[in-house]
This record gives C-alpha cells, sequence and structure tokens, in this order.
C-alpha cells in the first residue's frame, strides 16, 4: 500500500552509496534494515508517494523478509489518488511491542546492542515504524 506523505527527520537517517544513477539511498542509523529510497539527493520535507516495500532473501529453503524500503515517488496525476497518510517512527522498549491506534502498516525491528536487564527480566529495545491513513 502506498501514502502520500512526508519522510521522518533526516537525523535519522545516514546516506550510503547507490550503485544506480539518479537513485538516493540513506539507512536508518539505528538498524540497517530500514532504507529510504529517493530520486532526489535531498527527499525531507517534501511530500511524495511512499512505497513501504519488504525486501526478501533467499535461503536454501525459504524466502525471508530481509529489509524494508521506503521507496519515493514523484506526487505526479497518475499517483494523486493514494491515501494521504503518515509514518511514525519511534524506538520502544519492551518484551514485544505493540500500537494502541490503528495503524494501516506496522514494522519493528528489534535493536540487539540495547537490551537492558531489569531484575530478571531483560528487556529489549525494539525501532518501529508505524504508517498511518489520514
Amino acid at each position: 500500500m502506498k501514502f502520500i506523505c512526508t519522510l521522518p527527520e533526516q537525523k535519522h537517517y545516514q546516506p550510503v552509496q547507490s550503485t544506480t544513477p539518479e537513485q538516493y539511498i540513506w539507512v536508518d542509523k539505528a538498524s540497517n534494515l530500514i532504507r529510504i529510497v529517493a530520486p532526489v539527493p535531498d527527499p525531507w520535507k517534501r511530500k511524495w508517494v511512499v512505497l513501504p516495500t519488504i525486501n526478501r532473501s533467499k535461503n536454501d529453503t525459504e524466502r525471508y523478509p530481509n529489509k524494508l524500503s521506503l521507496r519515493c515517488f514523484a506526487l505526479d496525476e497518475s499517483n494523486q489518488d493514494a491515501p494521504k497518510g503518515s509514518i511514525e517512527r519511534e524506538v520502544m522498549h519492551g518484551k514485544f511491542t505493540h500500537s494502541q491506534n490503528s495503524p494501516v502498516l506496522f514494522y519493528s525491528f528489534p535493536l540487539e546492542e540495547n537490551k537492558k536487564t531489569y531484575g530478571h527480566s531483560i528487556i529489549q529495545q525494539w525501532l518501529v515504524y508505524a504508517f498511518f491513513e489520514l
């Protein structure tokens, strides 16, 4: 499902080298499993048609989710019918993640280097991306 929305704040991302001309890529600083792919070098603070895409890898027996790409497309007459939405990026703490709201799409990524022990419990830190229709 695609949305017309702006991207989360630039401060959460770092650029990476792209091998494709006219394609610019940023990865989330908290997890390299999330990346933004845009046709311009500065996609921040403007509306895009954003298509969340799960990239898959393959081992000998199965295909599995590997990364989440937020692919940005210019807003034009052909995609004006996409719903308006918002992307919420949040770091959560707990044994699992959840949302009290009703996101249309919800992705969570464990942050391994940020586990904390409280008494006998290990509390995990999660990077969460939630997509809401406005």
